[in-house]
């Protein structure tokens, strides 16, 4: 005899575990966006002059020895990507980047109190 309360309940947790998976996607992403504008204010990259490269923000891409290790993704990359492509954050004509205050004020407001 098919028993559909088991059934139910299986796809219940699935949908569940569904949905746990992707809030936690949404707030490590969320995390690792403002640890990248606070690693650019940290160094103080706010204008063109004061731009710096990826290695002196701190935000180097993972290597494949750290792939091999078991740990939570690294969003920062794909944060600082969305930034870019927002032209939040600008990159000089010798590949330094900097964060435009403005434009981060402008197209993240709801983010501004926790940039503070």
């Amino acid at each position: 005899m098919y028993n559909y309360y088991a059934t139910a309940l299986l796809l219940f947790f699935c949908l569940l575990a569904l949905a746990g998976s992707i809030a936690l996607s949404y707030l490590l992403f969320k995390r690792a966006l403002i640890s990248v504008v606070k690693s650019f204010r940290k160094h103080n990259a706010l204008e063109e002059k004061n731009a710096r490269t990826l290695a002196e923000l701190g935000l180097r891409k993972r290597d494949f020895w750290d792939n091999l290790r078991f740990q939570l993704r690294d969003y920062k990359p794909y944060a600082l990507q969305m930034l870019v492509s927002w032209n939040i954050v600008c990159i000089t004509p010798e590949g330094k980047y900097y964060l435009s205050e403005e434009k981060l004020a402008f197209r993240i407001p709801f983010f501004q109190e926790q940039f503070d």
